[in-house]
């Protein structure tokens, strides 16, 4: 395997840096400390966005999905939809757009939604509250729509991990398919293309290195492996075809980011610890927050950020494009049978007319929107492998 090493220090770049945000946009009884916003963008430059309104007893019973122009500023519709009724923190698995314009939002533990509407006039084109997944399985994931136009869900099971198929015209799965004793490592969240119908799995090393695996969704291993010596896993995206984008840290100040594509590898070294926050529909970039906390014991105060950026990632070779001050958003639920839900918020990141576009939340009830102008040095526009 051939490796490529790049130093960086992000506190260099100054020219990196913007004030702020372009524009806001405010979500009217949004609450971002119970829900947060799922968003997806089309080519055009709409924003589609999804999220649960609550009253002041922390109660919520709809689901407000708007469409917005990002390019000019303003609303273009918005539509109301009567919901399970929820109190409390409500993590939603996704909002995901078909390539024949239709949006998809999933909540997936109970009370289960998976809800399809029309990108044309926000209106809602079918429903099921019927539950994909069982007590056996942990992990619940959307994954949106693969090539055939099926929504895609996958789930860490006491077999193994688990892909399913639903057939969007009536909301019944068309195929369940296991890879029989492949799991997930616990810290890490399950890294699928349904496109590739390929795996990522992360596999620690009692000898201190760690390696990504690629697997089929039957649970065969493809040969494509990403080893690296040192660091804490992150998390990993797919970047297209025999392709990975991995985040690795030592859990304070230091970390590495490690792109991998057929059996070559190319590292960046970063000064702050990387997070995977967010993935541009192409796959072309990737979003991340990186952070800085004290070298030194959580009860002696190591556990506390103290400055915490936005990096816009180029994924082709992977380098800063981008930097801005964020904090990461997520939310925890306690669901039922003392199983608990996640949610991280990720930025939006849409790659139009020669700039970037980069949706995330703020502070609730806003979103911050950010115009970011991508040089010639930058990867093109032309899309890449789902």
């Amino acid at each position: 395997m051939k490796t490529k090493l790049i130093s960086i220090v992000l506190l260099l770049f100054p020219s990196l840096c913007a004030a702020q945000a372009d524009q806001s946009i405010s979500l009217k009884n949004a609450n971002f400390s119970l829900s947060l916003p799922a968003i997806v963008a089309s080519e055009d430059g709409t924003l589609y966005i999804a999220f649960r309104s609550f009253d002041w007893l922390k109660r919520s019973k709809q689901l407000v999905v708007l469409a917005y122009d990002i390019k000019s500023s303003r609303e273009i519709r918005r539509s109301v939809f009567n919901v399970p009724t929820v109190h409390g923190p409500r993590v939603a698995n996704g909002l995901y757009m078909s390539k024949d314009g239709q949006l998809a939002y999933a909540e997936l533990h109970n009370p289960c939604l998976t809800l399809l509407i029309s990108t044309h006039d926000l209106s809602e084109i079918r429903r099921s509250n019927s539950p994909l997944f069982t007590s056996k399985d942990s992990q619940e994931t959307f994954a949106g729509f693969d090539n055939n136009g099926f929504l895609s869900f996958a789930s860490d099971s006491t077999e193994g991990l688990r892909f399913i198929r639903v057939e969007k015209a009536n909301l019944q799965a068309i195929s369940n398919t296991t890879a029989n004793s492949v799991h997930q490592e616990r810290s890490q969240s399950i890294v699928w293309s349904p496109g590739l119908k390929r795996t990522w799995v992360f596999k620690p090393s009692a000898t201190g290195s760690s390696e990504w695996l690629e697997y089929t969704e039957e649970g065969r291993e493809t040969g494509q492996k990403l080893i690296v010596q040192e660091g804490g896993p992150n998390g990993a995206a797919v970047t297209g075809e025999n392709r990975l984008l991995a985040f690795f840290g030592n859990m304070s100040d230091a970390g590495t980011l490690v792109g991998y594509d057929n059996h070559r590898t190319t590292e960046l070294k970063m000064r702050c610890l990387p997070h995977k926050y967010g993935v541009s529909d192409d796959r072309q970039y990737i979003g991340a927050i990186c952070t800085t906390s004290p070298n030194r014991e959580p009860e002696r105060g190591g556990n506390k950020i103290v400055t915490s950026d936005f990096l816009l990632l180029s994924t082709k070779i992977p380098r800063v494009v981008w930097r801005h001050e964020m904090n990461y958003a997520d939310l925890t639920e306690n669901g039922r049978d003392e199983k608990w839900f996640h949610q991280v918020g990720a930025a939006t990141i849409l790659q139009s007319g020669g700039k970037a576009w980069i949706v995330a939340p703020s502070k609730s009830p806003d979103l911050s929107v950010f115009q970011v102008p991508l040089t010639e040095g930058n990867p093109s526009s032309k899309p890449t492998t789902p």
